[in-house]
């Protein structure tokens, strides 16, 4: 499977420099995504895995508490890079909040099966509760203001859509073998939409800070964090993994909202998730 996403990322990038419509079309897939294809990959993940569900409660806990630490770590630090502002409050967002949703989801569905994607789901709105309240508060420190978007939280349809997927697998015991394969094209789709907003852009010096904090620092302190906490092992291992996910999209986006370095973000954003999906490559060749 992990072949297949990381060739749905490659047409991504193809069409994305090859085919004037792409915008159009990352659009639609956009929207399918966030509005159906993740919440029914969810919902059904839901369904399959109704026993389990109770038993994330600590899972919820750790997370939180461990986006908390992150975003102090990687404020402080990004602070002593020397760069400007602008620069600074990008690559704050770009290296603490990975992007749990479009390959968050699909990878760890393809590591964890069912119970996967619904790790995935949980920490994706854990992290886009801080993303729009702590993210945005802390990237606008650095140009000294303080502004918070987590009114923006309610408007994002991925996270009612997981609530009503929550809500309904409650009253669902079962579904159609064809549905539960049709909803696996949302494993596909997620990374050939990465793929659709792929910028070159030039390669700077502070690049290698971000690649540290974002493929080290983040992964090594959750490794650490772990010790100190009973957790079942594939929820560690999910932890781990969600951890050392590239930048979410909406950093950019929330970068071009607060008068950022949009341009910083959305390159540096591309060039980690190649940098990931490679890495990706070479670890499932030694599965």
């Amino acid at each position: 499977m992990i072949y297949f996403i990381l060739a749905a990322f490659a047409l991504g990038i193809i069409l994305n420099y090859t085919y004037t419509r792409a915008k159009v079309v990352k659009d639609y897939a956009n929207t399918y995504l966030i509005w159906f294809g993740l919440p029914l990959l969810i919902f059904l993940s839901l369904v399959r895995n109704k026993g389990y569900f109770a038993d994330f409660g600590f899972f919820i806990v750790i997370s939180s508490v461990f986006l908390l630490i992150i975003n102090l770590v990687h404020f402080y630090i990004v602070r002593k890079v020397k760069i400007s502002e602008k620069k600074k409050a990008s690559l704050f967002l770009t290296t603490t909040y990975p992007n749990t949703a479009f390959l968050g989801i699909p990878i760890l569905t393809f590591f964890f099966q069912e119970t996967g994607a619904l790790l995935a789901a949980i920490f994706t709105i854990i992290t886009l509760i801080f993303h729009f309240s702590l993210g945005v508060y802390f990237s606008n420190m650095y140009l000294k203001r303080s502004r918070s978007a987590l009114s923006e939280v309610i408007k994002f349809p991925l996270l009612w859509g997981t609530i009503i997927a929550m809500i309904l697998s409650f009253f669902v015991q079962s579904a159609p073998e064809w549905i539960f394969q049709f909803s696996k094209s949302a494993i596909y789709l997620a990374p050939f939409v990465v793929g659709l907003a792929f910028k070159i852009g030039k390669i700077e010096g502070s690049y290698i800070y971000g690649f540290a904090l974002k493929f080290l620092v983040m992964p090594a302190l959750l490794f650490a964090f772990l010790f100190l906490f009973v957790l079942p092992a594939p929820q560690k291992l999910a932890l781990l993994l969600l951890a050392a996910l590239p930048p979410a999209l909406t950093s950019t986006i929330l970068a071009i909202k607060y008068g950022l370095d949009e341009e910083y973000a959305a390159s540096f954003t591309s060039y980690s998730t190649l940098i990931f999906l490679v890495l990706m490559f070479f670890i499932s060749l030694m599965l």
